[in-house]
């Protein structure tokens, strides 16, 4: 565990521990406390998803061979905005693929936003400062290339279904992502997804349909991990 505390604040994160190895998914808890008497305004929403979150952990020192995620886990949001108020605590349980080998630094941090009023008048929400700019726990960690053979999960397509083979410590722990593509029923392609880690508990994948969306799937892309093990995806479709 790793803590921060400054002007009132105070940070926690705790991640997956190691070893640590190239498209492991990485779990992390992050809570920040406002113990002071003001009202900070943060960048981001309450809970992680695909539209981020205020507080948040990232991977920097880029080493090949690197792992890049084959599902998308972002979509186009509004900007969305928290207020952390006196005696408030925010808890975020965050997921990250390890993207790099080598030597890499897992960092911490939130983006604390600020009122300006301009010349005119006017006012706008910009980035400003906060207590932990320059304290924001950081955790540097050794990443291999190699995934040990008790950390691998595996995938079977049988038809419309998919079969998850995981280690048995992983199997109450499992998570699904995944991204499908569908003839929409006015014409083209339209997209839709849960972009985000979400817990299952069945070992079988069925493939996801349209709903209102559209007709026909086209290419259904899914990712299946459990904190700590290897992340397996395939797709169906081109």
């Amino acid at each position: 565990m790793r803590m921060a505390q400054a002007g009132g604040l105070s940070f926690e994160m705790q991640v997956t521990p190691g070893p640590y190895f190239l498209g492991e998914l990485l779990e992390a808890d992050l809570s920040l406390t406002n113990n002071s008497s003001t009202t900070y305004t943060l960048g981001g929403p309450k809970v992680a998803g695909p539209c981020g979150a205020a507080v948040y952990l990232g991977i920097t020192g880029a080493s090949r061979p690197q792992y890049v995620l084959p599902v998308d886990d972002k979509i186009s949001c509004p900007s969305l905005m928290s207020q952390l108020t006196p005696g408030e605590t925010i808890t975020l349980h965050e997921f990250l693929p390890v993207s790099n080998t080598g030597q890499v630094t897992l960092q911490s941090g939130a983006v604390f936003m600020q009122t300006v009023t301009g010349p005119d008048g006017s006012r706008s929400i910009t980035p400003g400062h906060s207590p932990l700019d320059g304290l924001w726990p950081s955790i540097t960690i050794a990443v291999a290339a190699a995934t040990p053979s008790d950390r691998q999960i595996t995938l079977q397509r049988e038809g419309t279904q998919v079969q998850i083979d995981a280690p048995a410590a992983a199997l109450a722990h499992l998570y699904y992502m995944y991204n499908v593509s569908c003839n929409a029923f006015q014409g083209g392609t339209v997209g839709t997804g849960n972009f985000a880690w979400k817990p299952i508990s069945t070992t079988t994948l069925q493939e996801p349909n349209c709903g209102d969306y559209g007709s026909q799937v086209i290419q259904w892309l899914y990712a299946v991990s459990a904190p700590g093990y290897a992340i397996a995806s395939g797709h169906v479709g081109s």
